[in-house]
C-alpha cells in the first residue's frame, strides 16, 4: 500500500505545483497542456495499484486500502471524461487548456482516504505501525516517529554508571553514551526505535537495533549482553541491558 500512496502523494505534489504555475499568465496554457498529456494514464495506474492490493488481515489497514480505492473510484472517471483524448485537447483555447487543467489538479488533490492517513494510524494501532517500520516503502515516504507517551520509570534513570556491570534498566533522551560491559556504546533514539553502535580502536565494533518489537545481542557466547526498549516515544526511551 505505502507504493500506491507514495505515488499517489507525487500526483497531488503535481497538480499542486501546476495550479501554482499556471498562475503566471505567459506559462499557463503551456503548464495546462504539458500536466493534462499525463492524464488520465497516472491516476490510473495508481487505482490499479490499489484494486489489486489483497487483504492483509488488518482491519484498519484494510479499511484505509478500501478508503483510498473508493475515493480512486470516484476521480477516476471524472478525469477520464475531463481528459478526453489529445484530439479533443487539441482542439482546446489556451483559457480552456488552463480551465481543465484546474479541474483535473482538483480532483487529484481530493483523493484522500475518510479517515486517518496511513502515517498516522501507524501511531495508533500496533500491526500497522509494525508493517510500516518494516517496510522501505513507507520509511522512505514518512520516516515514522511515535506519538509522545509517558514513558515507565526507568530502575537506574539516567546512572549510566549503573550499566557499567551489563545490568541496568536506564533513560535515554534522544542520545547518549556510555560503556556497558566494558563497550562504549553510543544509543540514539530515532523513528520509533534505539540504535546501538559501538567503534573499538582498533576499527571493528558492531551496530545494533533496539525496539519494543524486539532486542538485540552481542558478545560472545560466554559473554553476552543483551539490549531491549522498555518504552519509548518521540524523543526518548527506556533502555535495558542483562549481561551474563
Amino acid at each position: 500500500m505505502c507504493d500506491g500512496i507514495s505515488k499517489l502523494a507525487s500526483e497531488r505534489s503535481q497538480a499542486s505545483q501546476t495550479a501554482q504555475m499556471m498562475k503566471e499568465p505567459r506559462v499557463a496554457s503551456l503548464v495546462a497542456q504539458t500536466y493534462l498529456m499525463g492524464q488520465p494514464a497516472a491516476i490510473r495506474l495508481i487505482a490499479y495499484d490499489f484494486a489489486g492490493l489483497q487483504p492483509a488481515g488488518n482491519a484498519a489497514g484494510d479499511r484505509l486500502a478500501s478508503q483510498y480505492n473508493t475515493a480512486l473510484g470516484k476521480v477516476v472517471p471524472k478525469v477520464v471524461a475531463l481528459v478526453g483524448d489529445s484530439s479533443q485537447q487539441s482542439q482546446l483555447g489556451e483559457s480552456e487548456l488552463v480551465r481543465l487543467a484546474r479541474q483535473v489538479a482538483a480532483l487529484i488533490l481530493s483523493v484522500k482516504p475518510a479517515g486517518p492517513d496511513l502515517p498516522t494510524l501507524a501511531k495508533t494501532d500496533p500491526m500497522v505501525g509494525l508493517a510500516y517500520r518494516q517496510s522501505a516503502k513507507c520509511k522512505a515516504m514518512t520516516p515514522l516517529e511515535p506519538p509522545t507517551t509517558r514513558l515507565p520509570a526507568a530502575a537506574d534513570g539516567q546512572n549510566y554508571k549503573a550499566c557499567a556491570d551489563g545490568n541496568c534498566e536506564v533513560l535515554v533522551k534522544k542520545s547518549a553514551k556510555f560503556t556497558v560491559k566494558g563497550k562504549i556504546l553510543a544509543l540514539t533514539v530515532a523513528n520509533g526505535q534505539v540504535t546501538v553502535d559501538n567503534r573499538e580502536a582498533d576499527g571493528g565494533g558492531f551496530s545494533a537495533t533496539l525496539s519494543t518489537e524486539g532486542g538485540n545481542s552481542w558478545g560472545t557466547k560466554d559473554s553476552m549482553t543483551s539490549g531491549k526498549v522498555i518504552g519509548i516515544n518521540a524523543t526518548a526511551a527506556v533502555v535495558q541491558f542483562t549481561s551474563k
